[in-house]
Formats: C-alpha cells, sequence, structure tokens
C-alpha cells in the first residue's frame, strides 16, 4: 500500500510535503509508515509531529490494497471529522482501532 503525505514538511527524516511512503499496514490504530529516514514508524491518519498539534497534514491514497482498506479507512475518518465540525467538537489526532478495519 502507498499514502502521498500532503502537509507542511517537518522533521529531519520524517514526512516530506508531496513524497509518496510505503504505508504497511495499522498497528494500534495508528499506521505503519517507511518514511524519509527509511525505517518504518507509527504516524496518525491526520499526520504531523506529535510535539506540535498545529502542524497537520493529510495522506492521499495512491495504492490500495484489493479490499480498499485504506481507502475505507479515511472515508470513514473524514465522516467522523465532518460529524465533530457539525457539533462543535475541537479538531483532534485520530487513532483508529485497528480492529474496525
Amino acid at each position: 500500500m502507498k499514502l502521498k503525505y500532503i502537509g507542511p514538511s517537518f522533521g529531519v527524516e520524517s514526512l516530506t510535503d508531496g513524497k509518496v511512503y510505503i504505508c504497511l499496514g495499522f498497528e494500534d490504530g495508528l499506521l505503519r509508515i517507511v518514511d524519509d529516514s527509511e525505517e518504518d514508524y507509527l504516524y496518525s491518519v491526520i499526520p504531523g509531529p506529535w510535539d506540535d498539534q498545529t502542524v497537520r497534514g493529510r495522506w492521499e491514497v495512491v495504492e490500495d490494497d484489493e479490499d480498499g482498506t485504506l481507502t475505507k479507512l479515511f472515508e470513514d475518518v473524514r465522516i467522523s471529522l465532518e460529524n465533530e465540525a457539525r457539533i462543535g467538537i475541537k479538531p483532534r489526532v485520530v487513532n483508529v482501532m485497528e480492529d474496525d478495519y
């Protein structure tokens, strides 16, 4: 599976705007991404540095598995965030449980 990161680049070896990354799967509700360090790390479905919640990007699905797992995941996250915005809940980092997919 492959995802493109769109948003502010951050960290020396984290994520770069416009770059495509390999997604190895889910762990504890997070995406396991091979980032700029060429190592795999866990990232939120709404990516950004853990120490600065004001810097946020998004993932774009480039290549999914045959079940459309990533497409379904991001559609569910979009719907959830839209519902929260409608009722006035403050935006947050989203952690999706792997058992849901």
